[in-house]
């Protein structure tokens, strides 16, 4: 996600070409950089939906002190 956000920045892609045809252009490195996004953020809503069933207290007793 770094490395097609900074493929994307015009600074970046004129300092470093490289970035932008490594990735096989600026569009691409678009796509990929909106879909790792989204990924991540369901990832993280998934998850974060996953404690919230479980019961956040008992989580976080349980990794903090083992109980």
């Amino acid at each position: 996600v770094i490395w097609t956000g900074l493929a994307m920045s015009p600074a970046i892609a004129a300092a470093f070409p490289v970035a932008i045809s490594s990735l096989g252009g600026q569009q691409s490195a678009r796509t990929i950089h909106f879909f790792v996004s989204l990924f991540l953020l369901l990832f993280f809503l998934v998850h974060v939906g996953i404690v919230a069933l479980a019961g956040f207290r008992n989580r976080m007793r349980a990794m903090t002190i083992g109980n």
